[in-house]
């Protein structure tokens, strides 16, 4: 075997090693468990956002067509008064 592949440690090392690797991932677990809290914090936002931009949406399309209605009556009322003066003045 080619002596670059070989590898000279004790246990002791190996271990000390293992320890240092376990240490590392110890120090790193709470950060990434803040990290997660906090995006899950920011995803509800972003979702309470969305929802009250999309209900801000579908009132102001209710205003929207509620005017819409309002329009529609009173083009036609105008159109019934406006034919009922016409007939009005034939009569006379």
């Amino acid at each position: 075997m080619p002596s670059f592949l070989t590898f000279d440690v004790s246990p002791f090392e190996v271990i000390v090693v293992l320890q240092i690797i376990v240490i590392a991932l110890l120090l790193i677990a709470p950060t990434v468990e803040r990290h997660n809290k906090r995006m899950k914090v920011y995803e509800e936002e972003r979702l309470a956002r969305v929802a009250a931009y999309r209900e801000h949406q579908r009132l102001e399309q209710e205003q929207a067509d509620e005017r819409d209605r309002i329009r529609e009556v009173a083009n036609r009322e105008m159109d019934r008064l406006a034919s009922l003066r016409r007939a009005a003045e034939r009569r006379q």
